[in-house]
């Protein structure tokens, strides 16, 4: 009896410690966590999250500068993203060096920070993860071989690789054999090839005035001043405009192929400070309007400093209306209707030169920017969010999306 009662109790606490461990390795595994990485696409099963923790490299599609949205596509998903920055985003170079937006031009290989409040990117940086073979005269390609000729090396074309020129998609056969490419890739791969059509580089120096404001590069070049800042250019004669704290100006300045253009802004400065003539009207009659916050009467002109302000309109019974308006011009009419604020009706029209500075920095949500003008105009577009539903083969992470990218995106536009 004895025996068996001691049987008993050898076989009770061998199981207590096997299930104890089980307790133990179940424990463990649920421990397990998958880190996604900003603009993985979310669902599918196990493998496929586990798979998608690899996904950290992306290709510049589209940079909208004055939108303020980036178009992504993944390195080894057939997906692209549609990601919203603002002057707050950090865009880096490889060495994780400050650097202007405008060095994100399509082909450019890239990784993500993280998203800030509302989905905003924190930061976006050029890959160091990849090689980037530039101005290249040399090469050949074999079609039948799937193989790019650098140097007597073999690179591998896939189906993934994409071909830019003129910033926009092009394909392989329409690569010329007297071209100028610049090839990026990772090991034997080719991610990206972008013909080049000729780029220069712009210099700023003294930029002291102007640091952390907005420079316009023609009609839709647009990026944040930081000091003895460098950008690349396509090439081609552009007017130049800054503005800032009462100073700013605007210069005709002609970018050379491979060559650097030096621009002084203290010859932008002129005598300051500068003001505009600025007449805000509303359609809506009975609405108060504001400039950083201090109301003005509607259609009578009001003298407003060259640079920053904060413009906003409130109407009884809509939606208080606000923008951020970037002021560069003698004068400038600026025409709102508060009641269509969802699609950012406004309209100016100005007496000036001919350039035009249009942007919203407040918010993270923008809307559609539909803005008329003549000669130069200092306007800004409005603030508000807009939802969809993609309808697009491929999966997109809309960020603060707008509407009018969409209306693009989806081809529902006008």
């Amino acid at each position: 009896m004895k025996k068996t009662l001691y049987l008993i109790t050898i076989f009770v606490l061998v199981l207590f410690s096997f299930c104890a461990c089980k307790d133990e390795e179940a424990s463990d595994k649920k421990a397990v966590s998958i880190v996604r990485q900003p603009g993985t696409p979310a669902g599918g099963n196990k493998e496929t999250e586990e798979e998608e923790e690899e996904v950290t490299l992306y290709i510049v599609q589209e940079l909208n500068t004055e939108e303020e949205y980036i178009v992504l596509k993944s390195t080894i998903y057939d997906k692209n993203y549609v990601y919203h920055y603002t002057l707050a985003t950090r865009f880096l170079d490889k060495y994780g060096t400050l650097t202007s937006s405008l060095n994100f031009t399509p082909g450019t290989v890239v990784t993500l920070g993280e998203r800030k409040t509302k989905g905003v990117l924190s930061s976006i940086q050029i890959a160091k993860e990849v090689w980037n073979y530039t101005d290249i005269d040399n090469f050949s390609i074999d079609t039948e071989r799937n193989v790019v000729v650098i140097g007597g090396e073999n690179y591998k074309l896939t189906d993934e690789t994409m071909v830019f020129s003129d910033d926009v998609m092009a394909s392989v056969s329409d690569i010329g054999e007297d071209d100028v490419i610049n090839v990026i890739g990772k090991d034997k791969v080719i991610y990206t090839i972008t013909v080049v059509t000729g780029h220069g580089y712009l210099l700023l120096a003294n930029t002291e005035k102007f640091d952390g404001s907005l420079i316009y590069i023609g009609k839709t070049l647009i990026t944040e001043v930081t000091s003895d800042m460098q950008v690349s250019v396509p090439e081609g004669t552009y007017d130049i405009t800054v503005a800032n704290n009462g100073y700013g100006g605007t210069k005709t300045v002609e970018i050379l192929r491979n060559n650097v253009t030096v621009l002084d802004l203290a010859e932008l400065e002129g005598e300051g400070p500068k003001t505009c003539q600025l007449t805000v009207s509303s359609t809506v009659s009975g609405a108060s309007i504001y400039i950083d916050g201090n109301q003005i009467e509607a259609g009578v002109e009001t003298p407003v400093t060259y640079g920053k302000h904060n413009l906003t309109i409130s109407v009884e019974g809509y939606d208080t209306w606000s923008k951020t308006l970037y002021v560069n011009s003698a004068t400038a009419n600026i025409s709102i209707d508060p009641t269509q604020s969802d699609k950012g009706k406004t309209s100016a029209d100005n007496d000036s030169s001919s350039n035009s500075s249009t942007t919203d920095s407040s918010s993270t949500d923008n809307s559609n920017n539909n803005t008329s003008s003549t000669n130069n105009s200092s306007t800004s577009s409005s603030s508000s969010s807009s939802s969809t539903t993609d309808k697009q083969q491929t999966e997109r992470d809309y960020l603060s999306t707008l509407s009018s990218l969409i209306n693009t995106l989806t081809g529902t536009g006008n």
